[in-house]
């Protein structure tokens, strides 16, 4: 009988551990997730002229645009989903598309992680489906596979596309998100911008 634990056995073990190493532990979270987020939001402002000429939106990008982006907040943490790097939200481009947004970063799903590009397309869900043909019919990139963890693909409202990264890989993480912005920017110069898809 001794030896058997209690319930509170593990959230005892929990509260000791944290009050060893909270600070350190957050401290660490907060410095990688601010590294990952300098080095997207670099390859974000180092093509955003590119990427505003291919998008050709009713008025340009800019880099005084781009900020720093995490999801979901903290307040609603998810174990297994998380979504780090840099991005320009909030654009309204009416009558065609309510609201906008663009990403660039590392996102974990479960134990997963990938290097992508992303956009939102807010108003109908039919406009980021457009979109996902467009690009797909011109088969530049392939539509995600998931043996390879790479591919252009489309969830709710997002169109992007992302490549599976390996820790061992982490050296390459921005020369990865480079060629997948160049990508998206030779998807983009393909279809026309905007006004192609979003009439």
């Amino acid at each position: 009988m001794g030896s058997e634990r209690h319930a509170g056995d593990e959230d005892i073990g929990l509260l000791e551990e944290g009050i060893r190493s909270y600070l350190k532990a957050t401290t660490a979270i907060t410095a990688f997730e601010r590294e990952i987020q300098s080095r997207c939001r670099e390859v974000l402002e180092s093509q955003i002229d590119e990427y505003s000429s291919a998008l050709m939106p009713p008025e340009p990008l800019a880099a005084k645009e781009i900020a720093d982006f995490a999801a979901p907040a903290w307040d609603k943490f998810d174990p297994l989903y998380r979504w780090v790097g840099a991005a320009i939200e909030g654009k309204h481009y009416k009558p065609t598309i309510s609201w906008w947004g663009t990403y660039c970063g590392l996102e974990w799903e479960a134990e997963a992680c990938y290097v992508g590009v992303a956009e939102w397309i807010g108003g109908p869900r039919i406009k980021s489906e457009q979109l996902f043909e467009q690009m797909r019919n011109l088969k530049v990139v392939q539509e995600f596979d998931e043996q390879k963890g790479a591919g252009l693909y489309q969830f709710q409202k997002y169109v992007g596309i992302c490549q599976r990264i390996k820790p061992e890989e982490a050296a390459s993480l921005d020369k990865e998100l480079e060629r997948l912005m160049q990508k998206w920017i030779g998807l983009w110069n393909k279809i026309g911008g905007m006004e192609a898809i979003f009439k």
